[in-house]
């Protein structure tokens, strides 16, 4: 295992100061503009968020990670994604693709 640097004791004192008290870089949370609920995306995006993610699971619970806590840990919050991502899928909760040929034009390029 490694060597703590930073005492038990200071971390709580240095989360506050970086990450609530806003002393430290930017995160996601400092962001402004589109929420989470902004973002949608379509089935078939969704379909390989789960291939990916189902890639990933099998690679961090298995031989040489499965003894590892921290690929443990990840991998209990990659199977927690997938099961979100199924239900949106299963809810049908994503953005309906128009499918669009070649010989369609954009309505911002009629006439150009």
């Amino acid at each position: 295992m490694g060597m703590n640097v930073i005492s038990p004791e200071a971390r709580n004192c240095i989360w506050r100061e970086l990450i609530v008290n806003k002393k430290g870089l930017k995160t996601f949370i400092d962001r402004e503009g589109f929420s989470e609920d902004s973002y949608s995306f379509s089935y078939e995006h969704l379909a390989e968020m789960l291939v990916e993610l189902d890639r990933l699971i099998y690679k961090y619970d298995n031989f040489p990670w499965d003894a590892k806590p921290t690929a443990q840990a990840l991998v209990n919050i990659l199977k927690e994604h997938r099961s979100l991502i199924s239900s949106e899928l299963a809810a049908g909760s994503y953005r309906k693709m128009k499918t669009r040929s070649s010989s369609t034009v954009p309505e911002r390029f009629e006439g150009i």
